[in-house]
């Protein structure tokens, strides 16, 4: 599933918007024959220079196997489909605030929640807005929090996002999330996506990984200290995720992270440590 997910995020590079898109909508389990390529989408933004619907999905399309979605209210939602949609934007990055003011203005246009997968340069977003019923009147809905993720690099995609996106199939949602209504779907979306949700996820994984390393690594231990291992795996830890951060933020020169390249810049000596280097 990875493997497909990595596949059909290139096909971004060469694929239409709307074959690309679909594609990865497909891919990650969402598949319908209500066709909306050809649904009007009356969003004015200067930024916008493709705009297609995708594809409509009903309970009909998810009552598969164990998984029975149902219409109705639902968690004060009524929540009956989802409909998906891409937009092509004009430059190589956008902020979150233009991606939310989109979605914003997107999903103000439908009474179904509205997906939009953005493509920009060589990235695309996954956004989607969580809203209630009016309390006033139960006939409108309140649109309140964009979620996403953002900025996936399609040409080459980190491990990261494409963890996220496995974990937004529909067979993994149905797996760690009770299913039975639309409104519980969506739900799974933002949960999922919530940063909060994504940050716990890595600190309990690295949490686990360290108390996994301190048992199965060595040091060199001249004081015997019963601590050793603790306190070196933290001090890598620490070094590591410095690292990852200057190299996200393109601090440094990406080569120094390729094995072959660094050959080429640093001379390590036969024998010698290369750990400070």
């Amino acid at each position: 599933m990875k493997t497909k997910i990595q596949t059909a995020l290139q096909n971004f590079q060469n694929s239409s918007l709307y074959d690309s898109a679909t594609a990865l909508l497909n891919t990650l389990g969402y598949k319908s024959d209500k066709d909306a390529s050809g649904i009007d989408l009356p969003v004015a933004h200067d930024e916008i220079v493709q705009k297609t619907g995708l594809f409509q999905i009903t309970s009909e399309d998810l009552s598969t196997g164990t998984l029975n979605l149902s219409d109705g209210v639902y968690d004060d939602k009524e929540i009956y489909s989802f409909l998906f949609v891409a937009i092509k934007l004009k430059k190589e990055s956008y902020s979150r605030t233009t991606l939310r003011d989109i979605t914003h203005a997107i999903n103000k246009l439908f009474e179904v929640p509205v997906i939009v997968i953005f493509c920009y340069g060589s990235k695309t977003t996954l956004s989607i807005i969580d809203f209630r019923i009016n309390k006033k009147d139960n006939t409108k809905d309140v649109l309140q929090k964009v979620t996403t993720i953002k900025d996936i690099d399609t040409a080459n995609p980190h491990r990261a996002h494409i963890e996220v996106l496995f974990d937004l199939s529909l067979s993994e949602l149905a797996k760690n999330f009770k299913l039975t209504h639309f409104a519980e779907l969506h739900k799974a979306w933002q949960t999922t996506l919530d940063t909060k949700e994504l940050n716990n996820r890595f600190y309990r994984e690295l949490s686990n990984w360290y108390f996994w390393a301190i048992q199965s690594v060595s040091f060199p231990n001249p004081q015997n200290d019963k601590n050793n291992n603790a306190t070196n795996v933290i001090r890598l830890l620490t070094r590591l995720i410095f690292i990852w951060f200057i190299k996200e933020n393109k601090l440094v020169n990406p080569k120094l992270f390729d094995a072959k390249e660094l050959q080429t810049i640093v001379d390590f000596e036969q024998d010698e440590s290369s750990y400070y280097k």
